[in-house]
């Protein structure tokens, strides 16, 4: 259980007795009354502190994500920019095959223009 649940459970259950105080005819009941506000209110300042710290914690995460997205987008496009500027030759196809010096592509290779239109990164795909 974290601070915050512990905390408002304890801030549930005063709540309760005094509740339940209150019912009584308790002789004592003003004193009752004023420790359990006492308790009560020191529990919600403990509960704002832990939720302050809480969300200081997340606010903190959240700009380290937004960081670690905005550094995969430089390098997702510097890959992308890499990827484009390798030479679209049968060395640096996923169809061909180095030990063998073949192509395993079942379809022959087509220039367009001296660009080879059947020819795929052989690196690792994403996702």
């Amino acid at each position: 259980m974290t601070n915050e649940a512990r905390h408002l459970s304890d801030v549930l259950g005063f709540a309760q007795e005094l509740r339940e105080t209150m019912r009584d005819d308790c002789i004592d009941f003003p004193n009752v009354v004023r420790r359990r506000a006492h308790e009560a209110a020191d529990l919600i300042c403990s509960l704002a502190t832990d939720l302050e710290r809480t969300e200081a914690e997340r606010d903190g995460l959240n700009i380290m994500l937004e960081q670690a997205q905005a550094m995969l987008g430089t390098r997702t496009r510097e890959r992308d920019a890499a990827i484009a500027d390798i030479p679209r030759a049968c060395g640096y196809c996923k169809h061909y095959v180095d030990s063998t010096n073949q192509c395993t592509n079942s379809l022959p290779c087509a220039c367009v223009s001296g660009v080879n239109t059947r020819w795929e990164w052989r690196g690792v795909k994403e996702g």
